[in-house]
């Protein structure tokens, strides 16, 4: 399958969601619908040799790139266009497949907590999690009183869902 890995990104103003992905031919790539620079920095989880999230190494923007035609990323709530990021991170990586979340903002304090992540913005909490539909990746990006933010990744087969009903009543 695939394994979840999180971002936290150095220059922006308020919290974004993103999704990366590590293990293909232009190497990793993030997608968000974030504008992002040339050389703003990334601390990044990495897949250990059994495909699970370790915290965290440095990565940097590149350039941005075309979204490749094979990949189908969406921004749910709002329908911005999503933009792709070639990354470069400062470690060697394993080459399996891994695509995880991607927390972007400046002086976010993020924690892993089970399979999600906990986002302290100042004041502000935050969960991030992703979920599984029967054909698709979703992340979501929540406070305790709104969605913030969805994105979807399109798979390209079927998968057994594990995203509850009850979350898609809350976009």
């Amino acid at each position: 399958m695939f394994a979840l890995s999180a971002f936290c990104l150095s220059s922006l103003a308020r919290p974004m969601e993103g999704l990366v992905k590590i293990g293909g031919k232009q190497g990793p790539i993030l997608f968000t619908a974030q504008e992002m620079a040339l050389g703003d920095t990334v601390q990044v989880q990495y897949p250990d040799p059994e495909g699970n999230p370790k915290c965290c190494l440095t990565a940097a923007v590149l350039k941005k790139i075309p979204v490749p035609d094979d990949e189908a990323v969406s921004d749910e709530p709002n329908d911005r266009p999503v933009r792709a990021y070639r990354i470069k991170i400062n470690a060697k990586l394993e080459e399996g497949p891994f695509v995880g979340m991607a927390v972007i903002g400046p002086n976010l304090k993020v924690s892993a907590y089970g399979p999600n992540l906990h986002i302290m913005d100042g004041p502000v909490r935050m969960l991030m999690m992703t979920c599984l539909s029967t054909e698709g990746l979703h992340l979501f990006l929540s406070t305790a009183r709104e969605m913030k933010g969805h994105l979807y990744m399109g798979l390209g087969y079927e998968v057994e869902q594990t995203c509850p009903d009850a979350i898609f009543g809350n976009r």
